[in-house]
């Protein structure tokens, strides 16, 4: 089997931990990969961090799924289209702030097969804000993750705790 999968190496050349993309967009992905089984959290310098890819995120339900795994970042590689700015300014920062973890948007930039790509990547805080955003162009971007602000926006705004409250029915 085929996957659209990501892995995260440590500075040493280790594999950290891994992700097969869980939900694959019509067209060429869906008609060529299968898709992943849930997500994988791994630890590094202490911190639990979880791996989505581009698609998976437009979705509360698979970062939801990777907060309440434990993670306190997540990492979302993408190559979101330039004409999709809204998802990538609006609604990807929303789910690291609905589950109080941080989120690192990284995003492809410039034109590539006649595709332009959004850029914009982004570190966001466990509160909503944006620590640092790229521009349209290829960006380094570095930011500082303090992990007790994970419990802070947990303990305030209790999403995982108070959604585990709510009886839904089955579709």
């Amino acid at each position: 089997m085929i996957y659209n999968a990501a892995q995260c190496i440590g500075p040493d050349g280790e594999c950290l931990g891994t992700h097969r993309k869980l939900i694959l967009p019509p067209g060429f992905e869906a008609d060529h990969f299968h898709p992943g089984a849930g997500c994988t959290v791994f630890t590094y310098r202490g911190l639990r961090i979880a791996t989505l890819i581009c698609f998976d995120i437009e979705f509360p339900e698979t970062a939801r799924h990777a907060a309440e795994l434990g993670a306190e970042l997540l990492l979302v590689p993408t190559a979101l289209g330039s004409q999709w700015g809204w998802v990538g300014r609006t609604m990807v920062p929303t789910r690291g702030f609905e589950n109080g973890i941080f989120l690192a948007y990284a995003n492809h930039s410039g034109t590539e097969s006649g595709m332009s790509f959004l850029g914009e990547s982004f570190v966001s805080s466990p509160d909503g804000r944006e620590l640092i955003r790229a521009g349209a162009a290829p960006a380094v971007l570095t930011a500082e993750i303090d992990v007790t602000l994970v419990r802070a926006a947990q303990a305030r705004l209790p999403y995982l705790a108070d959604r585990l409250k709510i009886a839904l029915p089955s579709p």
